[in-house]
C-alpha cells in the first residue's frame, strides 16, 4: 500500500487552555494532526465559533485524501457540537478543495501581508445531521 494513504490514525493533540482551580478545562481550538511514521502529513484545526482557522497537508501528500480525513474529522467534532456552520478564509490553493467538501464561496477579498497583496475567499457550510454522510459519499 502506499504510505501517503496508510496514514496511522489522525490524532487529537488540542492543548487545554489554562483554567482556576475547581473550573472545568477547555480548548481555544481543536487541532487533529495526521502522522506518518513520526513525520506531520498534515493538520487541521477548529475554533469554537466554526472557523477552520489552520489547515496544512505537506507536498508529498497531497491528492491522496488526507485533506478529506481531516476535513470529515472536523465536521464530526462540529456536529457533535451542535455547530451549524463552518466557515474559512481559504487561499486561492485550498479554495477548490473545500469547494469539494460543500463549502461555498460568499465573498473575495484580497489582505495585504508587509508588501504583498494575497487573495482568499471567504468560504461557509451549513452543516446538517445529513452533511457527514453526503461528505463521505462524494
Amino acid at each position: 500500500t502506499d504510505p501517503r494513504t496508510d496514514l496511522s490514525d489522525i490524532i487529537d493533540v488540542s492543548p487545554e487552555t489554562p483554567h482556576s482551580p475547581g473550573t472545568t478545562p477547555h480548548r481555544s481550538q481543536l487541532i487533529y494532526v495526521a502522522e506518518d511514521a513520526n513525520l506531520m502529513a498534515g493538520f487541521m484545526s477548529l475554533t469554537q465559533g466554526g472557523c477552520i482557522d489552520f489547515t496544512y497537508i505537506r507536498f508529498e501528500y497531497r491528492g491522496h485524501g488526507l485533506f478529506r480525513r481531516l476535513y470529515e474529522k472536523i465536521e464530526s467534532h462540529a456536529l457533535a457540537s451542535d455547530v451549524a456552520e463552518l466557515w474559512v478564509h481559504a487561499s486561492l490553493t485550498a479554495q477548490p478543495a473545500f469547494s469539494t467538501l460543500g463549502f461555498t464561496v460568499v465573498m473575495q477579498e484580497t489582505v495585504n501581508i508587509g508588501d504583498q497583496k494575497l487573495k482568499r475567499f471567504e468560504m461557509r457550510k451549513l452543516l446538517t445531521n445529513n452533511t457527514a454522510e453526503s461528505a463521505v459519499r462524494q
